[in-house]
């Protein structure tokens, strides 16, 4: 009689050390997981550089020019990074105050000492991340979903959430670093090595330091410390990724005497319109509109008959086509069934491996796992974000992704499934290309705006007399490119002769009002084409990826002064004054003459200002002469109305 294995005695010690019961012919030749093999690796560095082209030759967009200057800054003051003004939101403020962790923004800092101001050369510099991105996704494939690594690398990375999502911002780079943080944390178990631990450790710090959110990197560490029974591994990830970070921390508090951390965490979002609606119906149609695909591939992994397979392609496909030509004017209602198609079939997805887990008396370890990870992710999302938006999910996504490949694993083993699961591939693919060739149109139809605006004033300003202008995005940068000059309220001397590009319509900008009376209007840059989406919702909170585009797809008013006169602040006085109240870093300098005329507003309106005096007062006991002066005015007028009526 022979002895029991260990194996056999103790199931969980097969997964720790990463051999899988051979249970079934698709999983018994994935005996120990090991990091990708060659033509995996050649496969991920295939889809890396894919990844990375495509999103060289697209524009700087959305919040890129934000990061620019911080990686600008650093290029020349390496040892100094937030000792500088930034203008992102409605005032120049200090960078510490805008939030821009510093390991993405070194990089690119590199990139621009090696090539000077080349925006296809800076984002092919991104391809070290792309490659941690594919390479991480891989092993994690190969280690749950061994056999499935090609089909879904190309769905995950190709998709709309990141082959559009890239751009010049650290939310991809990020989820790479976190990404290969978890996938060498895991290795470090199977080795049972403290050394990979610390390394991962100091990986999940990177990550950190490139993003806050993925500060769930060491969190899904320390879980499957725990789930492995390993906790010393998870206690030397967790210290080294805390040190390191409050190292860094550390580091900033002694330069500008406060961590960049800590002021974002108590800084909020400065005046800008927060999102007033819940966070979780966005999660259901963001994740529907960029995971649809996903959806697909899922009914292949449940056994889903293929006539019924092809029918619901058609309907997904049906459905884009759809808002595409402008047939389905409702996308929200589109991405809500999308979103309830792609998370029902997910829990479906979750009940069948749990139950063939114990089905087949294979321990659920891994599966447990994998539902812990998404756990984690998902409390992230709603504590976290500030905002839905696809960048919000896409952590997500992928572990959603490995769930589906972890079954697919285990089902798709005949040909003919094999053939449908890459047919869902492609069309994941397409969906993918689609998105990613709008949201490029998006950027340069604002680059183009800013050239031409520049182009037409150039004409008639021999003079070369400023030109300032509103709006903040990728038009922002080129704008700057083109010599104008960023219009701030109650700040910017606006004189007789100068030039004004106003952001109408399109675009984030500044909340800014130049009156009508002092300027003569000259022309509109309005450029419209028969494209009846936009990639807006992907980035702005709208919850739906794509959303409904009536007129130009961006507004531009130029206009020569014809009188001295300030731009003054479009924003509530109401809003200012507890903007400033109830800040808990220093108000900007350039915020001060806006928010001492909003309380003279609100002193001049007594009547109305009832709901501002808790804010006045605050305003009126605070470090600040000028507003503290101007506050008490305003409470005086305030309380002396309030008496003559009594």
């Amino acid at each position: 009689m022979t002895m029991p294995s260990k194996a056999e005695l103790d199931p969980l010690s097969v997964w720790r050390t990463g051999d899988e019961i051979a249970s079934s012919p698709s999983t018994s030749s994935a005996a120990t997981t090991r990091w990708p093999a060659d033509s995996a690796v050649l496969q991920a560095v295939l889809v890396a550089v894919i990844l990375t082209v495509a999103n060289a030759v697209k524009p700087l967009h959305i919040d890129d020019p934000a990061y620019y200057y911080n990686a600008e800054h650093l290029a020349r003051r390496p040892l100094d990074p937030y000792g500088f003004d930034i203008f992102w939101y409605e005032y120049p403020e200090p960078a510490n105050a805008v939030l821009a962790p510093p390991v993405f923004l070194y990089w690119w800092s590199l990139a621009i000492r090696l090539f000077g101001h080349q925006v296809f050369l800076w984002k092919l510099w991104l391809l070290p991340f792309c490659l941690a991105f594919t390479l991480s996704l891989t092993s994690l494939f190969k280690r749950f979903a061994p056999g499935m690594e090609g089909p879904l690398l190309w769905l995950t990375v190709l998709s709309p959430t990141f082959l559009s999502g890239l751009n010049l911002m650290p939310d991809v780079p990020a989820l790479a670093l976190a990404l290969t943080a978890v996938a060498m944390f895991l290795y470090a178990i199977d080795q049972n090595s403290y050394r990979l631990a610390v390394l991962a450790g100091l990986l999940g710090a990177l990550a950190m330091q490139t993003k806050y959110t993925a500060f769930t990197a060491p969190v899904v560490m320390l879980a499957a410390a725990f789930i492995h029974r390993r906790p010393g591994l998870g206690a030397a990830a967790l210290f080294t990724a805390g040190l390191a970070f409050a190292a860094w921390e550390s580091f900033v508090y002694y330069q500008q005497g406060a961590s960049h951390f800590m002021v974002a965490l108590t800084l909020g979002d400065p005046i800008r319109r927060t999102y007033a609606g819940g966070m979780t119906l966005p999660l259901i149609t963001c994740v529907g509109g960029v995971a649809s695909a996903l959806g697909l591939f899922a009914l292949v992994a449940l056994e889903v008959r293929w006539w019924l397979v092809l029918p619901s392609a058609a309907v997904v496909i049906g459905a884009y086509a759809g808002m595409a030509m402008g047939i389905w004017h409702r996308t929200d209602l589109v991405f809500l069934g999308l979103g309830c198609f792609v998370w029902g079939l997910m829990a479906v997805v979750t009940w069948r491996l749990l139950r063939r887990s114990n089905q087949i008396g294979r321990h659920v370890g891994r599966e447990f796992f994998l539902v812990v990870w998404l756990a984690i992710d998902l409390v992230a999302y709603y504590t976290i974000s500030p905002f839905p938006a696809v960048r919000r999910v896409m952590g997500i996504v992928v572990v959603l992704t490995i769930l589906t490949g972890r079954l697919s694993a285990e089902t798709i083993t005949a040909r003919s499934r094999r053939w449908l699961a890459w047919l869902v591939v492609v069309i994941g693919v397409a969906l993918g290309s689609g998105f990613a060739a709008l949201d490029w149109w998006e950027a340069r139809v604002r680059q183009l705006a800013a050239m031409e605006a520049a182009e037409r004033i150039h004409r008639y300003n021999p003079e070369h007399r400023p030109v300032w202008f509103t709006g903040h995005w990728g038009f922002q940068y080129y704008a700057e490119q083109a010599g104008m000059i960023p219009l701030v309220a109650d700040e910017s001397p606006l004189r007789a002769g100068d030039w004004v590009v106003l952001t109408l319509t399109g675009q984030d900008k500044q909340m800014v009002w130049v009156p009508e009376s002092t300027f003569d209007q000259i022309g509109r840059v309005d450029p419209r084409d028969s494209i009846p989406v936009s990639t807006g919702g992907m980035y702005a909170g709208e919850g739906s990826p794509l959303i409904p585009q009536e007129g130009p797809r961006i507004d531009i008013g130029i206009g020569r002064m014809k009188t001295d006169s300030y731009a003054a602040s479009r924003l509530p006085p109401e809003l200012l004054v507890r903007w400033a109240a109830e800040r808990k870093w220093p108000v900007p300098q350039a915020a001060i003459a806006s928010i001492n005329r909003a309380s003279a507003q609100l002193g001049a309106q007594p009547a109305t200002s009832q709901a501002a005096i808790p804010w006045l007062r605050r305003l009126a006991n605070g470090p600040e002469r000028e507003s503290r002066e101007a506050a008490a005015r305003a409470l005086a007028r305030i309380e002396a109305a309030g008496r003559s009526q009594r």
